[in-house]
């Protein structure tokens, strides 16, 4: 949780707490709505770092 909306305090952090206590070991798809923090081009790079490990999928605008 955080007292922030900042992609940094919401996604970034608990995104590294995630990996470092679950090693990913196969295909990933991380789901997610089409929120600014999850579409921020710091996250996306994140995800590519990942070498195609992970795939990023978001639901469609309006649901």
């Amino acid at each position: 949780m955080s007292d922030t909306l900042t992609t940094e305090d919401t996604i970034i952090a608990p995104w590294y707490m995630a990996v470092k206590s679950n090693i990913i070991i196969g295909q990933l798809i991380f789901h997610s709505d089409r929120g600014s923090q999850y579409a921020s081009y710091i996250f996306t790079d994140i995800i590519k770092s990942y070498d195609g490990l992970v795939k990023q999928s978001m639901s469609r605008k309006g649901n």
